[in-house]
């Protein structure tokens, strides 16, 4: 993970972040040492900025750090459940894209709104 750069290949990390199209949770425990809670905050800052209009960020406080998602599954599972009850209902289910390759070389699928518009 720490050699992962979205924006490797584009002239920004807001451009890199501009090609997720997708619905995104960012989620972030205060004690986390590894994944601190402000480059969470960062994170999600940067997609909303960058033109993605359906990013949630959850913010959960934590005695067990990083461990949260192994150790404390009443909050971490009730964030992820409401997240994806919530993008299930305004999103619905997609079974149809088209590829496609955006200024970074990137190739990624977008929804066929001709797919969408036919059932």
């Amino acid at each position: 993970m720490d050699m992962f750069d979205i924006g490797e290949g584009c002239s920004s990390l807001s451009e890199g972040m501009s090609r997720i199209k997708c619905p995104v949770m960012v989620l972030g425990i205060t004690t986390d040492n590894f994944y601190p809670i402000w480059q969470q905050k960062e994170v999600a800052d940067v997609l909303q900025k960058s033109g993605n209009g359906a990013v949630t960020f959850y913010e959960i406080n934590s005695i067990y750090g990083h461990d949260t998602v192994l150790l404390d599954l009443s909050n971490f599972g009730v964030a992820i459940k409401g997240y994806l009850e919530t993008s299930l209902e305004v999103c619905g289910n997609v079974s149809k894209s088209l590829k496609t390759e955006d200024k970074c070389g990137i190739w990624s699928e977008q929804l066929s709104a001709e797919f969408d518009n036919a059932y």
